[in-house]
């Protein structure tokens, strides 16, 4: 049985750190491909570190490699299901990807788990609009609201929710009771407010 010997096992750990200290300068130097290889480098050597996976798909992410991030992000989760880091950034990513409706479970998982998360509730409430789920969308964007607000894109996220909601009623209602009074004095009110007034006074008196 061949045994490591223990100066060269404090040798690997040596270089892996010194690995892992140049990968971070490259992050923060914004020199995102050199930060790939050193964390591919560093995934070889401890491919069970679902940390280093995270950090690789960072990498990927911030270099605009979306495919690939999106499977070590993935890989990082089946590893380690709680680490929420890494369903924020495969959220984020798969939105990279024009994939809205597979952005919404990791965003909705970090949601859960962390509530006050901003970033991941703004980007949940535009994945939610993505797909259609305006209802849903506005919770977010209500909720953000109250957590920042001052943010600009929780507000124009809200707003841009209940002109939606406000489309799909009013669709609704057109195709239910097109011909009820409720139909009119919606039209009615969207006519004032476009200042024809003699067709919503007619429609008011209908």
């Amino acid at each position: 049985i061949a045994l490591t010997h223990p100066a060269s096992a404090r040798q690997d750990k040596t270089d892996l750190a010194e690995t892992a200290a140049r990968a971070r300068q490259a992050m923060q130097a914004q020199r995102y491909d050199e930060a790939v290889v050193l964390y591919e480098q560093l995934v070889r050597s401890a491919p069970n570190a679902p940390g280093l996976r995270l950090n690789l798909g960072i990498a990927l992410h911030s270099a605009g490699r979306f495919d690939r991030a999106a499977v070590e992000l993935e890989r990082a989760v089946a590893q380690q299901p709680d680490i929420m880091p890494a369903w924020l950034m495969l959220g984020l990513t798969r939105l990279k990807l024009g994939d809205s409706p597979g952005a919404i479970a990791p965003l909705e998982r970090v949601v859960k788990s962390q509530p006050t998360n901003t970033v991941a509730r703004l980007e949940l409430g535009a994945a939610y609009l993505e797909v259609g789920r305006s209802l849903d969308a506005g919770r977010e964007f209500d909720t953000l609201t109250k957590l920042e607000p001052s943010s600009p894109k929780a507000w124009l996220g809200l707003g841009r929710s209940y002109t939606l909601l406000a489309r799909a009623a009013f669709e609704q209602l057109e195709r239910e009771a097109p011909d009820s009074a409720y139909a009119a004095a919606l039209l009615a009110r969207s006519r004032a407010s476009q200042q024809q007034y003699r067709s919503a006074f007619r429609l008011y008196r209908q």
